[in-house]
């Protein structure tokens, strides 16, 4: 069974690629820092866009 992975899991470069199927361990050092800075992208467009709100039922 998968390990559950949380938002604030996504919040960290770690829990962030085991969301994406990736073993930073598997990788060469210059892969891992391709990921790492699609991460930081990632992470800097996300600041920028405001969360819209929660969701009421």
């Amino acid at each position: 069974m998968d390990e559950f992975i949380s938002e604030d899991d996504l919040k960290s470069f770690d829990g962030w690629l085991r969301y994406q199927a990736i073993d930073a361990t598997a990788i060469t050092p210059e892969e891992l820092a391709t990921w790492r800075r699609i991460f930081e992208e990632a992470r800097q467009r996300s600041a920028v866009n405001p969360k819209v709100g929660l969701m009421k039922l």
